[in-house]
């Protein structure tokens, strides 16, 4: 069986908005359907991502050099985890029908922004994502804690950010979902207050 991929549109654009917003921030609330309707967050009007105090020391990378924090050989069949980062990969078998060489990019080691790779790849069997949190302003115990909840979203080709359903172990900081496909995903602020952007 062929693997799939969803269509891939340039990522200069995606990321130079993202670049753009990061250096200037938000020029006002989220684009809304109507009064109290959830957020519609697009590649010009990005979600708040979670994020950790900056680690001393550790400058980070711009949304222009994503950093390789992760990368294996996944042979189809086996039951194989990746790890980078904060992401833990685990796939099952019967979701690759190839060997293919997974890989997970972080945007910046303070901010729950990430790419996995290959792009567009689709899964015969969901692959499972977990997540850590531990030290965002979503985590209880850290000093930066604005009683955020971590919402997953994916980037779709059109520009436009999607929530991907999951599950939030509260005690452990862990975010889980199953994933259809590979694509930039970032955790973030579910349902943020107008003050945050």
């Amino acid at each position: 069986m062929r693997q799939k991929r969803l269509p891939r549109s340039s990522p200069a654009p995606l990321l130079a908005a993202l670049l753009l917003v990061s250096m200037t921030g938000c020029a006002g609330d989220p684009t809304t359907t109507s009064p109290g309707a959830a957020p519609v967050y697009s590649v010009t009007n990005p979600p708040p991502t979670l994020e950790a105090p900056p680690v001393p020391g550790m400058a980070g990378q711009g949304l222009l050099d994503w950093l390789l924090v992760g990368k294996q050989l996944v042979l189809p069949g086996l039951t194989t985890k990746v790890l980078g980062g904060r992401e833990e990969l685990r796939f099952a078998p019967g979701s690759l029908s190839l060997l293919t060489l997974v890989t997970i990019h972080e945007a910046d080691p303070n901010k729950v922004l990430f790419q996995l790779g290959p792009h567009g790849i689709l899964f015969g069997t969901p692959v499972t994502l977990n997540i850590s949190y531990k030290g965002t302003n979503a985590d209880p115990s850290s000093p930066n804690f604005d009683g955020s909840v971590p919402e997953l979203l994916w980037l779709n080709p059109q520009g436009v950010w999607e929530a991907v359903p999951g599950t939030n172990d509260t005690v452990n900081r862990i975010y889980t979902a199953k994933l259809a496909h590979f694509s930039t995903y970032t955790l973030a602020k579910a349902n943020p207050g107008n003050a945050e952007w």
